[in-house]
């Protein structure tokens, strides 16, 4: 009988062992895939991959921040993880993002994703709430939108031309050199940007109706023009009427399909152009004319120059011929195509005769230019009319202003506001919060105290006169802080002088957003709260035992919530100005917003377009005149607007002044007002004549202006700018005449 094999003992000992080894094995495999599939456990890998990318992201958007158009560019190398390009300050350092990047690549992040194409960077690059944006445009022609309207239906469209604009009856119009076109554009009146418009390009306040013909209103041009906007394509068998519009229809436009444009820009066929935007009026001018166009053109010459001297008054332009002699020559000049020609000469030996004088105030240059040549006898011409720049004329204190720093302090970060009163300046400080400082040697400035908001730093600030106590707000934050100011200004209090010269802490709390401007009059705080509205805080105040109550404070000493009110829709409220019967709104793109005061809280009563981005307004209101008048001072993109706000419901803007900078922050004083242009310093002028404000002149600062305050010494007849300039901290300016 066969018996049955058996092991040895050290060979099944080994078998044993080996088994356990595989089950072991596998046990791991699996767990390890478990575990990996498993999503509350993620590997290390995968996890650093996760925060590099979040991290990546914040740096990004950190680097996205701008004050103006010209912080943002495009920029390579600050994109996010699979993106191209993103858009930048440009004073933003991307290091770390490209340090991040470098990281989240040798850790191989990137392995088995899918990234898409990338579209073609903005051509158009904005400042919006303090955010780059730019919408993304395809470059097109009018042919190629003709041919094919269905492929651009809907989409971001670039088209560069030379067209004709105007009303006219025809719909399209494609001239034999394939170059010049009347094409249809749908024009917002506050939502398109104009730049360079001429003087008559028009567009249609209303709806056009069905069968409606499209008459001339004012007159017709042609320039090379940039239109940036969304292209429609419709049937082009609907009725006009049918047709989507936002109101304002402008022929400019192609057929019945429709560019609803962003912006405009127009470049003439002929420009003037004078060497310098200010001059006295004994200064010679110097102007250069350009021909922009591929063939000559032949200016008439009158009277030796080819130029009328226009100066703007009560609201329209006024023509003076040159040189009054009877017999006066009239010499063509030829420009060749692409050519230029300068011509110098002095305003007054030029233009004054009889009962006209320069004077301060705007002026231009008008001059007619023809394709036929003029120097042909008996040649027929048309004639086209062409302006130069704008530039303006001083008067005669302008020869007398002297302004020169005399002093400055550096306070430890950067300043943003100020404010002043008596003797003593309050500067906010990003990091280091309220600083007081004496100025009564305005060549030697001291702190006499600071004040952290919540731990930090400030940004807006106002000070209550007849309080002796100001409203701060916070830097980056949302806090709001009111201050006892009678110490540091030593104000006599309930019999005695405050020696500690020291600032105390009244209350605290916050607003709904971070603070950017704060407005004080009669019984309110109105806080500009980085949105499309406002914030009303009440502050009746009671004296009693040297201790402030406060109608609008909780038990425990904070505020209770304000009263939010809504500005333009669209608009981004950036400075609150309140005057005695109303209250003044700078919304950025959507301008001014004027609102009614007679009613408990401000009741919106109409939006002015002032032609640029609204950043401050201040407000003043001229007593001694018969009846008396208010107006409203805007400071919108590099210009200086003056609107009348005296009747409710019919503001007017009175005039313009041309600034040497892109305008911050203004204030008023004694007819003068001080402008804050950044990089530019302070531009002082003379406003006494709302119709024709003057240039004093600038005075330039060591660092970027974006705040003033203006204080009149009437002992001494000086004035005294305050300024704010950021990293330069407060710089004294001592203005005299």
């Amino acid at each position: 009988m066969n018996q049955p094999k058996r092991f040895k003992p050290e060979i099944k000992l080994f078998f044993i062992v080996a088994l356990i080894a595989i089950v072991i094995s596998v046990g791991g495999i699996l767990l390890f895939a478990f575990l990996n599939k498993s999503p509350g456990i993620a590997p290390i890998a995968s996890a650093q991959c996760n925060q590099l990318e979040h991290e990546i992201n914040a740096l990004v958007i950190q680097a996205n921040y701008c004050e103006m158009d010209e912080d943002c560019v495009v920029s390579s190398q600050a994109a996010y993880i699979g993106g191209c390009f993103n858009l930048v300050n440009k004073e933003a350092d991307v290091t770390f993002i490209q340090e991040k990047k470098l990281q989240w690549e040798n850790l191989d992040c990137g392995k088995g994703r899918l990234y898409e194409t990338c579209d073609p960077p903005p051509q158009l690059v904005k400042c919006q709430e303090n955010r780059c944006v730019g919408p993304y445009y395809r470059s097109t022609t009018i042919q190629e939108l003709k041919e094919g309207p269905g492929l651009f239906h809907t989409r971001n469209v670039l088209v560069e031309g030379v067209y004709r604009w105007g009303f006219e009856d025809s719909n399209f119009d494609e001239t034999a050199d394939s170059k010049e076109y009347n094409i249809w554009v749908e024009i917002d009146e506050e939502e398109t940007e104009l730049e360079n418009r001429p003087d008559n390009f028009a567009y249609m306040h209303k709806f056009l109706e069905r069968n409606e013909v499209l008459t001339s209103q004012a007159g017709e041009g042609k320039a090379k023009i940039t239109i940036y906007g969304i292209f429609y394509a419709f049937d082009p068998n609907a009725p006009m009427n049918e047709v989507p519009s936002r109101g304002n229809f402008g022929h400019l436009g192609l057929w019945k399909h429709q560019i609803v444009a962003d912006k405009i820009v127009f470049k003439s066929e002929v420009e003037a152009v004078t060497e310098k935007t200010r001059y006295s009026p004994d200064e010679e001018v110097t102007v250069e004319i350009k021909n922009n166009l591929d063939k000559d053109i032949w200016i008439d010459g009158s009277c030796g120059l080819p130029f009328i001297l226009q100066q703007y008054e009560t609201g329209e332009w006024k023509s003076y011929e040159p040189y009054p002699y009877k017999k006066c020559s009239r010499v063509p000049y030829t420009i060749e195509r692409f050519g230029e020609t300068t011509r110098s000469f002095n305003l007054r030996n030029t233009y004054e005769y009889k009962d006209f004088m320069i004077k301060a105030g705007k002026y231009r240059f008008l001059f007619r230019y023809s394709f036929a040549n003029l120097n042909l006898a008996g040649q027929k011409a048309q004639f086209f009319d062409a302006f130069s720049n704008e530039f303006t004329i001083g008067d005669t204190q302008s020869s007398q202003f002297n302004a020169r720093i005399v002093g400055s302090y550096a306070s430890p970060g950067e300043s943003s506001k100020v404010a002043v009163k008596d003797n003593v300046v309050f500067l906010t400080d990003i990091s280091e919060g309220l600083l007081a400082i004496d100025v009564a040697d305005p060549t030697n400035p001291k702190l006499l105290d600071g004040m952290k908001i919540d731990g930090g730093g400030a940004y807006a600030v106002a000070i209550q006169n007849d309080a002796s106590q100001l409203l701060v707000g916070g830097y980056g934050n949302s806090k709001i802080a009111l201050v006892d100011i009678s110490g540091v200004i030593g104000e006599t209090v309930l019999g005695g002088t405050n020696t500690a010269r020291t600032l105390r802490l009244i209350a605290q709390g916050e607003a709904k957003r971070s603070v950017q401007s704060i407005g004080l009059y009669g019984s309110n705080w109105y806080l500009a709260i980085d949105g499309p509205e406002f914030e009303v805080i009440p502050t009746e105040l009671n004296y009693k035992e040297n201790l402030i109550l406060r109608t609008n404070l909780a038990v425990d000493g904070t505020f209770r919530p304000g009263k939010i009110i809504a500005a333009t829709p669209g608009g981004h409220v950036l400075s609150v100005e309140p005057s005695p019967t109303k209250l003044l709104a700078a919304q950025g793109e959507k301008g001014l917003a004027i609102f009614s005061l007679g009613q408990t809280f401000p009741t919106l009563q109409e939006a002015v377009n002032v032609g640029g981005y609204a950043y401050d307004v201040a407000a003043y209101r001229d007593v001694a005149g018969i009846p008396f008048r208010e107006f409203a001072y805007v400071i919108a993109s590099q210009e200086l607007i003056i609107v009348d706000i005296t009747l409710a419901g019919s503001p007017k803007i009175k005039s313009k002044l041309s600034l040497a900078g892109i305008g911050e922050a203004i204030d008023l004083v004694n007819g003068i007002a001080a402008v804050a242009i950044g990089e530019n310093g302070v531009e002082l002028v003379n406003i006494q004549d709302t119709d024709n404000p003057v240039s004093l002149g600038v005075a330039d600062t060591p660092g970027r202006a974006r705040d003033v305050a203006l204080q009149y010494d009437s002992k001494d007849n000086i004035y005294y700018a305050y300024v704010a300039d950021d990293r330069d901290d407060l710089q004294i300016i001592e203005i005299r005449r």
